[in-house]
């Protein structure tokens, strides 16, 4: 995998800077060279009320951003953005295609009950949160989205593979994330127990020779 690969411009949304260091060292992994990140806080201004009334917010908002910087690796490109609007989402996208963003970076606490107790009531099924769903129906640029729960030492990164048009974009961050971490990749692709022994050797071929093309390492390939 070459450094040209990786993305140039990473836009990172962050609703409790202090929460960040986190994404900003995945970020920095997945930053091509001479890329920036951009951290982004948005103050959300409910309809009704002048989106001015959100200056006040958006200046304690530029204060926690400030902190972002003392998780910056060094010889990293990082700026800060606050943003007023009516909906996250929105600006979100809108700073995106500013920054002709590659990627947009979230993070995520896991699902939150009492949404999914309404959603199952309205009979729809969220994904994310509202904003990170929205943000996705959007697709403004690539979209990765970290299940925060403190990454500390990362000794051994799983990349599943099933095959498609995002297995290649997968591989590419997680061999990306196994060099900056200093971690064990293993590309993991599942086929029935049942399967013929000769679809399951062409399935270990063909994915020793994709694991082999992107990162150099054929070894990294499971197939079970």
């Amino acid at each position: 995998m070459t450094d040209g690969n990786l993305p140039k411009s990473i836009v990172i949304p962050l609703a409790n800077p202090r929460t960040a260091a986190d994404l900003v060292r995945i970020g920095a992994t997945l930053l091509q060279d001479g890329g920036a990140i951009t951290a982004l806080s948005i103050v959300e201004v409910p309809e009704g009320v002048q989106l001015s009334d959100g200056a006040t917010r958006a200046r304690q908002a530029r204060r926690l951003l400030q902190r972002v910087l003392e998780f910056v690796p060094e010889g990293v490109e990082l700026r800060t953005v606050v943003r007023i609007g009516r909906r996250a989402d929105e600006g979100i996208v809108e700073l995106a295609a500013e920054e002709e963003a590659d990627l947009i970076l979230f993070g995520w606490g896991g699902p939150d009950r009492a949404r999914r107790s309404v959603a199952e009531q309205e009979d729809f099924q969220p994904v994310f949160s509202p904003t990170i769903d929205e943000v996705i129906r959007e697709r403004p640029c690539d979209i990765a989205v970290v299940k925060q729960r403190g990454i500390g030492e990362v000794s051994r990164i799983v990349a599943p593979v099933r095959g498609g048009p995002h297995a290649e974009l997968a591989l590419r961050y997680a061999s990306a994330l196994q060099a900056g971490f200093g971690a064990k990749l293993d590309v993991l692709h599942v086929v029935s127990p049942n399967v013929d022994p000769s679809i399951r050797a062409k399935a270990e071929r063909n994915l020793g020779l994709f694991v082999e093309r992107h990162t150099g390492d054929a070894s990294a390939a499971k197939v079970i």
